[in-house]
């Protein structure tokens, strides 16, 4: 439960920071309530973002390319978090560098288009890694997780200005990115794994050969697919680390 309900609020608070700074910048460029536009582009990309994420997991999409946007998924969060942005201050300034000088017609149009792309992409990594998490949970324990992390995120956006400043902010979101970032890492290894086993059974392979692979992947009985976990994740956090002490000296 603890990891669906950190993948859900650490997405739900992504998405908050990027509407609330977006909105900000469209109010500089002269709109006074941009709201609502904001939030029902954002209701939309959220709509789309579920509905992709559960339509892989039907029979209408073949396994190798439920596979391979998984792959894509997990690589995605894992560049973005490694590459810095998991930090309140680089993602208002990513955000400030997009709206500098546009004009408001621009601005709203590019906000529109932000909203839409944010929700869709928070919606369907929180629903493909909650996918993943919920596998062996009972349904009603994923839903009591993800309402609760729904509801203090609720409380979060309210009191944002106010827990801007807040100590431990800072190194709360950071925290969480790296969670993330290791749960990505544990998606990539079962999605190259299903991947191993759709090449090997489309080369002819011997079928004990396919699911010994497949086995060892998705940690099965022999160690590769703890080994290749642990090698992963271990990595990520010394690259992470590195880069903290860099910039804090």
């Amino acid at each position: 439960m603890f990891g669906v309900f950190m993948v859900t609020a650490r997405e739900a608070v992504e998405l908050f920071l990027i509407l609330y700074y977006t909105a900000e910048c469209v109010r500089r460029a002269g709109d006074r309530r941009p709201l609502p536009l904001l939030l029902g582009s954002t209701a939309i990309g959220i709509g789309l973002g579920a509905g992709a994420a559960g339509w892989l997991e039907t029979d209408l999409v073949p396994a190798w390319a439920a596979a391979l946007l998984s792959v894509l998924v997990a690589s995605m969060i894992i560049v973005l978090v490694s590459g810095g942005l998991e930090t309140v201050s680089r993602i208002r300034r990513s955000i400030d560098a997009r709206f500098d000088g546009l004009p408001l017609s621009t601005a709203r149009t590019l906000a529109v288009a932000m909203a839409l792309l944010a929700g869709f992409r928070e919606a369907f990594e929180c629903s493909a890694q909650v996918g993943l998490l919920a596998r062996a949970m009972p349904a009603a324990d994923v839903a009591i997780a993800a309402s609760a992390a729904i509801g203090l995120t609720s409380c979060l956006a309210w009191a944002g200005p106010l827990l801007h400043e807040a100590v431990g902010t800072k190194v709360l979101f950071r925290a969480s990115a790296v969670v993330l970032m290791l749960i990505a890492a544990d998606m990539l290894i079962d999605a190259l794994g299903a991947l191993a086993a759709v090449a090997l059974d489309a080369s002819d392979l011997s079928h004990h050969l396919a699911v010994s692979l497949l086995g060892d992947l998705e940690g099965g009985a022999s160690a590769i697919g703890p080994i290749a976990r642990a090698a992963l994740m271990a990595a990520l956090l010394v690259l992470t680390i590195q880069r903290w002490w860099r910039e804090s000296r």
